[in-house]
């Protein structure tokens, strides 16, 4: 039998990001650094053993996640997905998953570092977009540089011009100043040239430890950010032991390490932010349209679409008979592809294909944007 995880840990981490146009950036910043802690800090446990074969990055690897075991935060993989949608495998009354296809775990649940980062500023801002990847982190995605270092407005991707490029550009120390206005919620990434594997996105956990040196300069050494990501680990077969009230979890992630300056500096990472947190723009709750034929039937619905400012993470379909039995109940997942083509805002319902008998039937469509409020819109149906 699975070994329960506890309720009141695993609702620490549901995400609930919900803002209004009277929040403070300050507000907006923390809660994007509770939505990268809860992507990295969700606890949960497999009802069977699942495979990852690695792709992309690190590939050629094989992580094997042990049924009964207990882990924590989402897996290192390409599958592009947030926490939400890691959710819909997840039994809220014991924490466990399921997966359709155990085999196959990477294209199901997880992320990579520059996704993890990306859906947590997703969450409190509607206008990220683009690649989800460390790479595409630029003004064209939704996101401005922190501090007084440049960013040329035609770079669209720092993998065509890298973040390293772009610090040495600026000079270190218009960099290094930058470093000290980086704030808790704020992103930092970097990006090397082509074939070189050492791109990387995290999200400031503390504001900046400054130090300075005598003559006023910047100590890059005993300067710090504390940081938090996810990552591929390399201990305990891919694997970190974490101690967790008392009972061991494993985890890939990290949810707080420090970086130096200096390695900040030698690597490239520029510090960045949303338009919500520098001020820009103010903060925008979710806004979800059902659009659909309105005559009663089923398929007048599903001739319909959703549409949503934020990023949709979810879309779910649930039919009741007149009985109250569930006869359907199936959800569709947006990830990484999903942005790339522009489908995460703007949805037809018509991929839901349910095969039941005629009758009546409540229809309840459920869309979880990123910032996770739930919008529901609820009908009765006729299936002719």
């Amino acid at each position: 039998m699975s070994k329960l995880i506890s309720e009141a840990r695993r609702r620490e981490c549901l995400p609930r990001y919900a803002l209004t146009e009277a929040s403070t950036p300050a507000e907006v910043r923390e809660m994007a650094a509770r939505a990268m802690h809860n992507e990295l800090m969700i606890p949960w446990t497999p009802n069977q053993t699942l495979r990852y074969h690695k792709e992309g990055y690190c590939s050629n690897k094989e992580y094997v996640f042990e049924e009964n075991c207990r882990y924590v935060g989402l897996p290192y993989s390409d599958a592009g997905g947030s926490l939400i949608q890691f959710l819909q495998y997840l039994d809220p009354k014991t924490g466990c998953i399921t997966l359709p296809d155990p085999d196959n775990a990477n294209r199901l649940i997880g992320n990579m570092c520059g996704e993890s980062v990306l859906w947590a500023l997703a969450a409190v801002s509607p206008a990220i977009c683009g690649g989800m990847q460390s790479g595409f982190m630029t003004t064209h995605q939704g996101l401005y540089p922190v501090g007084k270092w440049y960013l040329d407005p035609r770079i669209e991707s720092y993998l065509d011009y890298s973040t390293y490029n772009v610090t040495r550009d600026n000079g270190k120390e218009v960099i290094l100043n930058s470093y000290t206005k980086a704030r808790r919620g704020h992103a930092l990434c970097c990006s090397a040239e082509a074939g070189n594997k050492s791109n990387h996105a995290l999200i400031i956990v503390a504001d900046p430890h400054v130090e300075y040196l005598p003559n006023g300069e910047i100590n890059e050494v005993s300067s710090y950010i504390m940081i938090q990501d996810q990552r591929s680990g390399t201990k305990q077969g891919g694997l970190e032991l974490v101690l967790d009230d008392g009972k061991y979890y494993q985890s890939m992630g990290r949810a707080e390490a420090p970086i130096t300056f200096r390695e900040l500096w030698a690597k490239g990472f520029v510090p960045l932010a949303t338009a919500e947190m520098l001020g820009k723009k103010k903060p925008s709750p979710a806004r979800v349209q059902w659009e659909f034929r309105e005559d009663g039937t089923l398929a007048g619905l599903l001739a319909g679409e959703v549409r949503s400012n934020f990023i949709l993470c979810t879309l779910r379909l649930t039919l009741k008979n007149e009985a109250g039995d569930v006869v359907y109940n199936e959800f569709r997942n947006f990830s990484t592809p999903d942005v790339v083509a522009g489908n995460a805002w703007k949805q037809p319902l018509s991929f839901f294909d349910p095969r039941i008998p005629k009758g009546e039937y409540q229809a309840a469509l459920t869309a979880l944007p990123a910032n996770g409020e739930v919008k529901r819109l609820r009908r009765q149906v006729k299936v002719f």
